[in-house]
């Protein structure tokens, strides 16, 4: 009576870890699919625009003024930036699911680290509305460089896209108890409620009536939230009191 009871019990786990297989099994491929619908529209939109432009530039060289060569010329180099970094962001997912995310840190001081940020920020952002605030003395943070950059590049492209386009964005860093705390700060639509707790998951975009119609795979704060785990730290996203929403890293640091 015993063996049998037992013979039960494992019948019915066995049956149990077979349908959690299968349930993730259907989440795995729901997200592919997910992903592959994501990726088809948002690379198919910018390469629209890039031969239509072109296009226009082929056909009417001759007619078109160097003013109208050159909005065309910047919306061409404009879609071509965001491809690239919606490509580049569908790579850093894919080695991050499959497990091939690798950190090599070395001590980066901070204000380096935010320089190199803004410097390779996409030439067509208004740099004006962007205020950079950092230590006068000398930090240092154990990180990767590369990733890290690409983590502050994400966070202030994702200001710039959804805060409005006269909204002012502020990038500071500095010390709080033994953490360092890089911040992006905005004063303008802030965070949608209905996806602030899930801001850091993966596809999640804004909504459609938001100013970019929900452009982008919404993967690039997911891909933020790994790098930062993987080097022992934390980040958040929060609305301001007033207006504009803030997003915070915090990472061990030492004083130099």
């Amino acid at each position: 009576t015993i063996v049998y009871q037992m013979a039960l019990i494992l019948d019915r786990e066995y049956i149990y870890m077979e349908r959690q297989k299968i349930k993730l099994d259907m989440e795995s491929e729901h997200l592919k699919s997910t992903l592959l619908r994501s990726i088809s529209h948002d690379i198919r939109t910018p390469l629209t625009g890039i031969m239509g432009a072109s296009n226009v530039i082929m056909e009417h060289i001759n007619s078109l003024t160097d003013a109208e060569i050159h909005t065309l010329a910047s919306d061409i180099n404009q879609e071509s930036a965001w491809l690239i970094m919606t490509v580049q962001n569908i790579l850093d997912m894919t080695r991050i699911s499959d497990g091939k995310l690798t950190i090599q840190t070395n001590y980066e001081s901070v204000d380096d680290l935010i320089n190199q940020a803004v410097s390779r920020l996409p030439s067509f952002y208004n740099l004006d509305r962007l205020s950079i605030s950092i230590p006068n003395d000398i930090f240092l943070v154990n990180v990767d460089g590369k990733l890290f950059v690409q983590v502050l590049i994400n966070l202030i492209d994702n200001s710039f896209k959804h805060s409005g386009d006269t909204s002012q964005i502020i990038l500071s860093a500095y010390p709080e108890n033994s953490l360092m705390v890089f911040q992006v700060s905005d004063n303008g639509h802030g965070i949608d409620p209905s996806i602030i707790d899930h801001i850091f998951d993966g596809f999640i975009t804004m909504p459609a009536h938001a100013s970019d119609k929900g452009r982008g795979v919404g993967l690039g704060l997911s891909i933020c939230k790994a790098i930062v785990l993987a080097h022992g730290g934390s980040i958040s996203a929060l609305n301001n009191e007033s207006c504009g929403s803030t997003f915070k890293i915090k990472l061990p640091y030492e004083e130099e």
